[in-house]
């Protein structure tokens, strides 16, 4: 065993066994690498990353490789996802060297962590060739590696720098349209997404997408959106069987996954279908979204916990292998009926990815195979149900793919969420509980009052949180005030956010760092300020303080999400694509989101009901007959039911019902 051994990362141990004498990141492996003079390799990846895993297998279990990395190298393995700051540094380090990146993400640096050479996948040749030739280069010539290692890091701090905009902004719907009319041209409108391959789901992208079509009526886009949801949950992308979708699909199609399954990607995917559901009525949103919410709970919920994150591509060595099917076996195990199910997922005799391999997908609408079954949509629908059933009891039998069992603060926060907009969409009691139940294990076992926590694995919290964790907590217990109408959220949630602002603010452009003011030090301290699958840790919480500045009247934080916006308008505008959240963001500004004020002992029922609408620009806030938020005083009636539709801090006259609500919003 290597110095990996007592470490909890899934990730790590997976390597702890490699000849190589790995150590996690941390002053030991530092310190080491200074008193040698020897060169850093710093190595990036995750447990579910299936290139990880081959790159793995091919070098860093093989002696010889092994060897030269021992005997020339401090070596240093890291887990992407417990320490994404690391990984935020050095990929733009490798971005800048080549233009692109990935993982396994494989960074050669000098021992004061600055970056010299990076690279992802290696064959095993190639590898040993790369360390062989930086050493030399290296101990030949030093004054040059070290300028050169120098430039490259300026290049790295100057990535995100923030140059804030001193003048007032004229938010306007325009400037959005003009953005979106920019990229329009590159969208598939065909199989959704934008053109070419791989594609990957982008829930926060989809979202702002839904939002400004509903506010533009902008058909184009409706039709977009629409189109990109369908033929994510009728591609190959989504488990048909279990609920739940892979990463991302590696053909234009969505047909073909790479078959790893994120919590993150699946929590934002609840949030959006549901949303799409409210929206446009779409019995197949409802399905999906209800899928994957059982999926998660049944699969990643940790009993008196939170949420685990992820299940590996491979199961047995091989990519997939959990999920495929070839059409003997469902012969077998469905019987004279299998041709129906054949028929509605495309099964074919040959395969249809790799020889006498099958992924389930949809393309013939379920009208058309009623039809020439004979059968009623409803009849069809019910039978492939039950087939469902049988062949997910028959895939239990297999091995499953490895389960990553950390559980981190920011994506238990975005479950959380899902669960919220579920619950009010859907009105399922269960949803309710667990985002409650999740919510008090973040405060419980995530937060000593001080500082927030990123992970929590084999009953303890490790690694001090990120603005990512801080910002999405916030969000998400802003959510959970929401759908309880429990203070103690709120509360907690001004609590987390005070520290965002003496720990992680810079005062001269009002920006947040990822990183906290008392985290040890790196070569850059950075702004994470674009969109990726998940949302900008500086948008979430630009967002969430516009939230919570309205319900708790505090001007101080709406005053701070806009500034910030204003800083990012120009980005925003030019690359929509890239900073969606801030779009978002940008229309509850245009919009001027509202707060549905409900007082009386049907306040609950009354949220739900209206709820039940697409609202995207709406908060809520409730009582029965007391709160101490500012927002209601004087709007309690005893033995009355009131609702306020409130803007700006100024409400409308106050109704008492929902009919007479929404005209108001």
């Amino acid at each position: 065993m290597n110095q990996l051994a007592d470490e909890r990362s899934l990730y790590l141990l997976q390597h702890a066994n490699n000849p190589v004498n790995w150590y996690p990141w941390g002053k030991e492996a530092l310190d080491k690498a200074i008193a040698e003079q020897k060169l850093l390799i710093i190595s990036i990846g995750y447990a579910a990353c299936h290139w990880c895993h081959v790159m793995e297998h091919e070098c860093f279990e093989d002696l010889e490789v092994a060897e030269v990395m021992n005997k020339h190298f401090v070596c240093i393995k890291i887990d992407r996802e417990e320490r994404p700051d690391l990984d935020q540094i050095y990929m733009n380090a490798l971005q800048l060297m080549k233009g692109q990146g990935g993982w396994p993400l494989n960074i050669i640096a000098l021992p004061n962590q600055k970056p010299i050479y990076g690279g992802t996948y290696f064959k095993k040749s190639d590898w040993i060739a790369v360390l062989q030739n930086i050493n030399s280069y290296y101990h030949q010539n030093p004054s040059e590696t070290i300028a050169y290692a120098d430039k490259l890091t300026e290049g790295i701090r100057q990535i995100d720098q923030i140059i804030p905009n001193q003048q007032a902004t004229n938010f306007t719907i325009e400037s959005l349209q003009k953005a979106l009319d920019k990229i329009i041209p590159y969208y598939d409108f065909t199989f959704g997404a934008h053109q070419g391959a791989p594609k990957f789901p982008m829930p926060c992208y989809y979202s702002f997408l839904l939002k400004f079509a509903h506010v533009t009526n902008d058909n184009r886009v409706t039709a977009f959106v629409q189109l990109t949801l369908n033929q994510m949950a009728n591609g190959g992308i989504y488990d048909h069987l279990a609920g739940g979708f892979a990463r991302y699909a590696v053909d234009e199609q969505w047909k073909i996954p790479h078959f790893e399954k994120m919590l993150y990607d699946n929590a934002q995917l609840i949030s959006l279908y549901t949303a799409a559901f409210l929206k446009f009525k779409t019995p197949l949103y409802k399905q999906v979204a209800i899928e994957t919410i059982d999926f998660c709970i049944r699969d990643f919920l940790q009993a008196g916990e939170g949420f685990q994150s992820a299940f590996d591509a491979d199961s047995e060595g091989v990519e997939g292998k959990y999920y495929c099917f070839s059409k003997e076996e469902i012969e077998n195990v469905l019987g004279n009926v299998a041709n129906l199910f054949c028929s509605y997922f495309e099964i074919s005799e040959q395969g249809n990815w790799e020889e006498n391999v099958n992924i389930l997908h949809r393309k013939i609408p379920n009208e058309h195979i009623a039809e020439s079954y004979n059968l009623s949509v409803e009849a069809l629908i019910e039978k492939i149900n039950f087939l469902k059933t049988q062949l997910l009891n028959y895939r239990k039998l297999r091995i499953k793919p490895a389960l990553d069992d950390k559980q981190l603060t920011s994506w238990n926060a975005l479950m959380i969420k899902a669960l919220a907009d579920a619950y009010l969409a859907f009105d399922n009691i269960t949803y309710l509980k667990t985002a409650v139940a999740t919510g008090n294990f973040i405060y419980t076992k995530l937060f000593d009052q001080q500082t927030l926590y990123r992970s929590y694995q084999k009953q303890s919290a490790k690694i001090p949180g990120f603005l990512d964790d801080y910002a999405l907590t916030i969000d998400a217990f802003i959510s959970l005030y929401e759908i309880t109408f429990d203070e103690k959220w709120l509360k907690a949630a001004e609590q987390i956010t005070h520290i965002c602002i003496t720990q992680f603010q810079d005062q001269d452009t009002q920006m947040f760092y990822y990183t906290a003011a008392n985290d040890a030090p790196l070569i850059a301290r950075q702004f994470e300020t674009i969109d990726n699958v998940i949302p900008s840790s500086n948008a979430v919480l630009a967002q969430a303080m516009l939230k919570l500045g309205t319900l708790l009247t505090n001007e101080s934080y709406i005053e701070t999400a806009k500034v910030n916006l204003q800083s990012m308008f120009h980005q925003t505008t030019k690359s929509v694509s890239s900073y969606s959240h801030w779009a978002s963001l940008l229309l509850s500004f245009i919009q001027q989101a509202s707060t549905f004020v409900v007082t009386g002992t049907q306040a609950d029922e009354l949220r739900n009901e209206m709820a039940k609408n697409y609202l995207p620009f709406i908060m809520y806030a409730g009582a029965e007959n007391k709160a101490t938020l500012p927002i209601f005083a004087n709007r309690f009636k005893a033995n009355e039911n009131w609702i306020y539709i409130c803007k700006n801090n100024n409400c409308a006259l106050p109704v008492q019902n929902i009919a007479a609500a929404l005209p108001l919003i």
